[in-house]
C-alpha cells in the first residue's frame, strides 16, 4: 500500500535530514566554489523536492552568498545573479580581479590600465 505525501525515492526520515545539512553546509578550506556550488545543489533538491526548480535554486544560490567573505559577497550580489552557476561564475571573477596585480594608475591619462615605463 502506498503511503501518501511520500514522493518516490524519498522517505519521510530522508526528507527531513537533508534540510539541516543543507542549512548547516558550509564551504571547506580546500574546496573550490564549484564543487561547493554543485553539494549545495544536491543537498537543496533533497532537502525541498517539492519547492519548484526555481525556488530551490534562489534558496541554493543565497546560501552560496551567505558563505562570501563580505566584501566579495557585496560585489557578488551587486551581479545579482539568478543561477548557482552565475554566481559561481562572478564569484570567480571577482575572486581573480581581486588577486590580479594591478597596473598603477598614471595621472592625467584617463586611463587606469596605462603604466608609466619612465623610470
Amino acid at each position: 500500500r502506498r503511503q501518501r505525501g511520500i514522493l518516490k525515492g524519498h522517505t519521510p526520515v530522508a526528507r527531513t535530514s537533508y534540510a539541516p545539512e543543507f542549512q548547516n553546509r558550509r564551504k571547506r578550506p580546500t574546496e573550490d566554489w564549484a564543487a561547493f556550488s554543485e553539494d549545495l545543489k544536491t543537498l537543496v533538491d533533497k532537502a525541498f523536492p517539492q519547492l519548484e526548480e526555481a525556488a530551490r535554486e534562489c534558496l541554493a544560490v543565497n546560501h552560496f552568498l551567505g558563505q562570501l567573505d563580505s566584501q566579495l559577497a557585496f560585489s557578488v550580489r551587486q551581479a545579482k545573479p539568478k543561477t548557482m552557476n552565475a554566481a559561481v561564475t562572478t564569484t570567480l571573477e571577482m575572486e581573480s580581479y581581486r588577486m590580479a596585480p594591478h597596473a598603477p594608475y598614471r595621472a592625467g591619462t584617463g586611463n587606469v590600465y596605462t603604466q608609466d615605463r619612465t623610470l
